[in-house]
């Protein structure tokens, strides 16, 4: 989804489905640091900030490769 709510201007959402790409489309077109996710009835699900993905993206264990 990746857009603004149209009832709060300058809040803007992803949703639960959303692509990482998607999601940084939104941050890099909105400047912002924090998304808030909804559902598809727009229902509040949580907050999504830059250093929730950093920490994501250097903390995820690698899936195909074996610890050595």
């Amino acid at each position: 989804m990746g857009g603004l709510l149209q009832d709060f201007p300058g809040i803007y959402t992803c949703t639960l489905n959303d692509r990482l790409d998607t999601v940084f489309d939104t941050i890099r077109k909105s400047r912002v640091h924090r998304l808030v996710v909804i559902d598809e009835s727009s229902q509040l699900k949580g907050l999504l900030s830059l250093s929730d993905i950093l920490d994501y993206t250097l903390n995820s264990p690698l899936g195909d490769q074996d610890e050595q």
